[in-house]
């Protein structure tokens, strides 16, 4: 009788949980062998021995060589005569992996067999699966082995150059079955300085047939950018991908021929910048205006801590504020010309020129004497401000006294910035940058005929000085490096201003302005 589909079931699953993966052919074949006998089955002929053999003959079909493809045949005995059989093949090539049944086959019994095929060679490989047994005859088997698959990759390396921030790149490489089998696989990467545009995910190719891949390198920082391309198959290389992201030197139009000295922004969208003949231009996002009629005077320096809160100093006492909505002139008692502007505070700000004084969020009070011609300032908090003169002089501000600190220095310094009390930078009309780390100064870098102007830095490694030539250097904790000269003994960089490392502004002659970063409009 058959067994029941329960049952089956049953015996189906305890084998499974107790023989291992190369057994699973077998278990099935086992259990088919279980459920075959049938009672019902009757020979044509009482007398002669009936063997049913299906399939009698088997076509394994192409098989790359090294692989393999399993396939089972079923022997019964149609008959009422039992006889037995003894399986054997004559190839190496075809394997009996088990045989589960009786040794002799009774009325309607049967014998399955699993038979693997498994060329080593290449070409018509012809087999026979000998039964033993008159009755049944022998099996014949058919296979054709081909070579491997052979992947072909070209390009094997993308090599995408250096590219600016803001900016990408497209390549590709062509995967192709250089073979006779199929090539299967998944294009894949892992990085977020490159995407695969085209041709990735899973892919299966026949002899002669290819993928084409898109690789967009598209830097989302500077530095050395490599990234592996999957190709998700042994039989196929990895694809390596290199690149070096740069921030991007851009000139802008200012929108102004006037001379900008100064430079402040409340963020990488909203930046302004203040010259001569009381020029204002103003930098949305997307584009730059000039904004009319506040004053006639040169102005020399901007500052804010909001883009509703910002102060604008330049000659003859000239002071006035952005409120948000417009801007107005503010009680200046200064003495003559105010160079400078900085604040830890909206009602901490100090401007400096002929001599220095302090906002307190009402009204402005001299704090220093107009002895002392001043011409930048770096205002670390409400009692760590620090200024330079004309003569050399390093001044700081305790918030209620004022000390000399000893430099040594007796040239014109320029513009002063620090990331900490003890890690400032100062530069001069001669070219030179000098440092205190909190002891003593020293005299860290010096670039003849070039007079130096403005400085600025993100943290203590990110440090921009800019001057005559429209000269840029650059420090990175370690070294200084020069990253632009791009003019003449005229042209000079008066203003530096950065919302980060990477979105940072460059003032000069004739409305000069560049940007050194990820790309702006």
């Amino acid at each position: 009788m058959l067994i029941e589909y329960r049952e089956l079931e049953m015996a189906r699953s305890s084998i499974l949980r107790s023989t291992g993966p190369r057994g699973a052919l077998c278990i099935l074949v086992a259990l088919f062998c279980m459920s075959c006998s049938d009672e019902g089955v009757r020979p044509a002929n009482g007398d002669t021995p009936v063997c049913a053999i299906d399939p009698f003959a088997i076509d394994f079909g192409t098989v790359e060589t090294g692989e393999f493809v399993d396939t089972t045949v079923t022997i019964t005995n149609a008959g009422e005569i039992p006889f037995t059989c003894c399986i054997s093949t004559d190839s190496r090539h075809y394997e009996i992996l088990c045989v589960t049944g009786p040794d002799t086959l009774g009325q309607g019994e049967c014998l399955v067999l699993a038979v693997r095929f498994q060329p080593d060679t290449v070409g018509a490989i012809p087999g026979t699966i000998e039964t033993g047994c008159g009755a049944c005859g022998a099996i014949s088997c058919t296979g054709f082995g081909v070579e491997l698959s052979v992947c072909d990759i070209e390009p094997r390396e993308l090599d995408f150059g250096a590219r600016c921030i803001g900016e990408y790149l497209d390549g590709s490489f062509i995967l192709r079955n250089a073979g006779y089998g199929i090539i299967r696989g998944e294009i894949g990467e892992a990085s977020e300085h490159y995407t695969i545009m085209a041709g990735g995910g899973p892919y299966a190719i026949g002899a002669g047939e290819s993928v084409s891949v898109t690789v967009r390198y598209e830097p989302a920082a500077t530095g050395l950018h490599t990234c592996v391309i999957e190709t998700g198959t042994s039989a196929c290389p990895e694809v390596i991908c290199t690149g070096t992201g740069l921030y991007a030197w851009r000139k802008i139009a200012s929108g102004t021929s006037a001379d900008l000295y100064g430079v402040w922004g409340s963020s990488s969208s909203d930046v302004i910048a203040v010259g001569t003949g009381g020029t204002i231009v103003r930098y949305n996002g997307s584009s730059w205006s000039e904004i009319h009629g506040i004053a006639s005077f040169p102005l020399y320096d901007v500052w804010g801590t909001a883009s509703y809160d910002i102060f604008v100093v330049g000659a003859a006492r000239t002071l006035f504020h952005y409120n948000g909505y417009s801007w107005g002139f503010m009680n200046s008692p200064a003495a003559g010309d105010l160079r400078c502007i900085d604040g830890t505070a909206w009602n901490d700000v100090f401007a400096a020129g002929k001599g220095a004084m302090r906002f307190d969020g009402s009204v402005w009070s001299v704090i220093l004497g107009v002895d002392r011609s001043l011409t930048d300032m770096w205002a670390y908090s409400a009692s760590e401000i620090f200024m330079v003169d004309t003569i050399g002089t390093i001044l700081h501000y305790d918030g209620t006294e004022w000390s000399e600190l000893d430099s040594a220095i007796n040239t014109r310094l320029n513009a002063i910035w620090g990331s900490a009390p003890d890690d400032i930078f100062v530069v001069d009309a001669e070219g030179n940058i000098f440092h205190y780390d909190g002891a003593r100064w020293r005299r860290v870098y010096s670039i003849f005929y070039s007079d130096l102007r403005a400085i600025w830095g993100s943290a203590p490694d990110d440090v921009y000085v800019a001057g005559q030539y429209f000269t840029v250097l650059h420090y990175d904790g370690e070294d200084w490096e020069m990253i632009l000269r791009d003019g003449t003994w005229e042209d000079t960089f008066y203003g530096i201003w950065g919302s980060s490392a990477g979105d940072v502004f460059f003032v000069g002659t004739g409305g000069a302005m560049h940007h050194y970063g990820r790309l702006v409009d």
